[in-house]
């Protein structure tokens, strides 16, 4: 019988490899591998805009819509919710939705993703154990060279001699820098005593993880960035800028085809937001909005949208949002009495459908309730 301790080594280049991406239903194995591999590995938390939240996670969670889950999967939103309740009746994944979007938390994550200073700390300590050895059968070699060194001078030169002193100061040198290794914190070699004779760290150019965490971060801050998103709006009127910029980001440049497109090129640095202007400038990879359908540009209007989401959907279907002043103004009633006006606007077919504008139809309703 096989068994099920210890880990196999698997590349996350798997998850870019054209057998995983292949258009298809995932199985449920194939699934739960996803959020695996998925779920945040460093240790840190971190905070990103997904949708028109900010959303804040850690390590073995994962930020993730019914919707966006059945689309990756090719399920049905119905099959997504059926297998995360599943995962969650045996205790493998726990849901949160506090923020806005479903954050997904893997139980155990550390059985499935160990990380690396845990998995090495074995290895670490043999290690030591054999730096500790080294040094002291070079210790023991250094005072049997010396004594013999000396001996067989002594008869064979005059005292006075010249080369005798610089043998001894060579062996002196020698004995430094092994005593330098032995006082320092970890036993650390010569090279790590000298920061110059240290291997260099890889470059994007020769590690794919080293390109995707510089792409990663570039693209997360896109996604947050309103005043990039405004900027491509100008030019192309209806797109959806993040739909657009996950389409060339999950397509092309997360995979290795673009990094070696990087890689051919002969910049030293990744320009990432003069990629993903050109890469928007690529009819294939724009996705635009359905016609009729409001998209908010500032933080004010993702805010007011987001508001009206919760407590009056139906006043989403207006044709006229307000802008940021307006929002502003509306800002300066009660909470208590914008939430029961636009309750009840949005529950009146009259005015959701037979009015235009969201903030003279609010400020109407706010003199009815004044005089009431």
């Amino acid at each position: 019988m096989e068994s099920s301790d210890g880990f196999i080594k698997l590349s996350r280049k798997f998850f870019s490899n054209k057998m995983w991406t292949a258009s298809r239903a995932f199985s449920e194995c194939e699934a739960w591998l996803d959020l695996i591999q998925s779920a945040r590995f460093e240790a840190s938390e971190t905070t990103s805009r997904v949708g028109i939240h900010d959303i804040t996670w850690r390590r073995g969670q994962y930020p993730a819509a019914t919707s966006f889950l059945a689309k990756r999967w090719g399920w049905s939103d119905q099959n997504v919710k059926t297998f995360l309740k599943k995962l969650k009746r045996e205790e493998m994944i726990t849901t949160d939705s506090t923020q806005g979007v479903n954050v997904i938390t893997l139980c155990n994550y550390d059985e499935y993703n160990t990380s690396e200073n845990s998995a090495n700390q074995s290895s670490n300590q043999t290690a030591n154990q054999l730096k500790d050895l080294e040094i002291s059968h070079l210790q023991e070699l250094l005072t049997s060279l010396l004594t013999n060194t000396l001996t067989d001078e002594a008869k064979s030169q005059p005292v006075s001699n010249q080369n005798n002193k610089k043998d001894k100061n060579n062996i002196k040198k020698i004995s430094t820098i092994v005593d330098m290794k032995e006082s320092s914190p970890d036993g650390a070699a010569a090279a790590d005593i000298n920061p110059n004779l240290s291997e260099n760290s890889k470059t994007w150019r020769e590690d794919f993880e080293v390109y995707k965490a510089n792409l990663d971060s570039a693209y997360h801050s896109l996604l947050s960035d309103e005043s990039f998103a405004a900027s491509r709006l100008k030019f192309y009127k209806n797109l959806d800028v993040r739909l657009s910029l996950e389409k060339a980001y999950a397509d092309y440049w997360s995979t290795e085809a673009g990094w070696k497109k990087k890689k051919a090129s002969r910049s030293k640095d990744l320009n990432w937001t003069k990629t993903f202007i050109n890469a928007l400038d690529i009819k294939s990879n724009r996705v635009y909005v359905s016609a009729g359908v409001y998209v908010p540009t500032t933080e004010s209007q993702i805010k007011f949208t987001s508001y009206l989401q919760e407590h009056a959907p139906m006043m989403l279907n207006m044709p006229i949002q307000p802008n940021d002043e307006e929002i502003d103004d509306l800002r300066k009633l009660s909470e208590t009495t914008l939430r029961s006006i636009v309750k009840e606007i949005s529950n009146n077919r009259y005015l959701t459908n037979g009015r235009n504008s969201v903030y003279q139809t609010i400020m109407e309703q706010l003199k009815k309730y004044q005089n009431d």
